[in-house]
């Protein structure tokens, strides 16, 4: 990564190395309550032809909870 840092009072461009902060990915899990919408969904999953599509985007806008502010999946 270049960084700029002042040397004798210039701005000099750097090359440096950052090592990013260490995480784990925290999975959660979902529990449907809704009995009657959970006998609906296993009637669904008798027919094959039946097909789910699924998408996964960042929220627009950021969550700070603690630390540095993060955009959420949803």
């Amino acid at each position: 990564m270049r960084c700029l840092k002042t040397v004798n009072d210039r701005p000099v461009w750097m090359d440096a190395y950052l090592v990013p902060q260490s995480y784990t990915i925290e999975l959660t899990g979902y529990r449907l309550e809704d009995k009657l919408l959970a006998k609906k969904l296993q009637k669904l999953k008798q027919d094959l032809r039946c097909e789910w599509e699924v998408d996964i985007f960042f929220a627009p806008v950021p969550i700070k909870e603690q630390g540095r502010p993060y955009y959420p999946n949803i």
